[in-house]
């Protein structure tokens, strides 16, 4: 018995200690992808200096040599009191260098003190972000022109390696979560110009056929996403920052 609880303490000493980054995030992502459509979600976010809160989708092709990549983002500042909602574009040009448009919005109320709806318009003609039913953003000319490649999508809490941007991380703000309340689909039509509701997931349980769970990370990023941040309570989707410090066992 003693053995096999010190060979665990050694284990879970060695698994910190090779840890890839500081901290835990969860992340989901779909199986699918999607040419145009509107996305609604009604989600609750994350407080603390360093963390966001997130929607997006994204289409590139890593190790491929194919350098295409679009990606349209919904991201919570989870600093100040988590009033910032930043809307992001990325693009590349023929080289596949990144070409990158952030807006930022500032609100006077908390996103993270209650839940809200946020709304991802994304047509051949514009691309526009909601909060509540209010357009907080449009987006024409050439960013939206590039984004012709169906794309994932995905939901994640993490902390970027960037204070200048997202403020130092508060470790006292962890565990952290973003809820996600449910979520719905709608396709667009280019020859009538209307959305078509396809699907709602109300996460009474974590269904496989749409959504995967992320278990890696990328530069900039200060979290691994582990499967176990990820996961269904209460009707909700929970996607937990948590500090992956191994707890002090004393024994006698």
């Amino acid at each position: 018995m003693k053995q096999s609880v010190f060979t665990l303490i050694f284990l879970m000493c060695i698994s910190s200690l090779f840890a890839q980054k500081p901290y835990r995030g969860g992340e989901v992502y779909s199986h699918e992808s999607v040419l145009y459509g509107k996305f609604e979600m009604r989600m609750k976010m994350i407080k603390g200096s360093g963390m966001l809160s997130t929607f997006y989708t994204i289409k590139h092709f890593p190790k491929t040599g194919n350098p295409y990549w679009g990606e349209i983002d919904i991201e919570v500042l989870a600093k100040d009191n988590a009033q910032i909602m930043s809307t992001n574009i990325f693009i590349n040009d023929a080289d596949g260098n990144w070409i990158h448009d952030e807006k930022q919005i500032h609100l006077d109320y908390s996103l993270a003190d209650d839940f809200h709806v946020y709304t991802l318009e994304w047509t051949p003609n514009y691309i526009a972000w909601f909060i509540d039913g209010v357009e907080q953003r449009r987006q024409t000319g050439e960013f939206v022109d590039h984004m012709t490649v169906p794309q994932e999508y995905r939901l994640n809490a993490w902390i970027s390696s960037t204070p200048a941007w997202v403020g130092e991380i508060d470790e006292d703000a962890m565990p952290a979560y973003q809820y996600v309340d449910w979520i719905e689909y709608s396709s667009y039509n280019e020859a009538t110009q209307d959305f078509t509701k396809q699907w709602r997931d109300n996460f009474y349980w974590f269904n496989a056929l749409r959504w995967k769970k992320g278990n890696w990370t990328f530069d900039g990023n200060e979290v691994d996403f582990v499967e176990e941040n990820a996961y269904i309570e209460n009707g909700h989707l929970i996607l937990a920052i948590t500090d992956p410090t191994p707890p002090l066992y004393i024994f006698r």
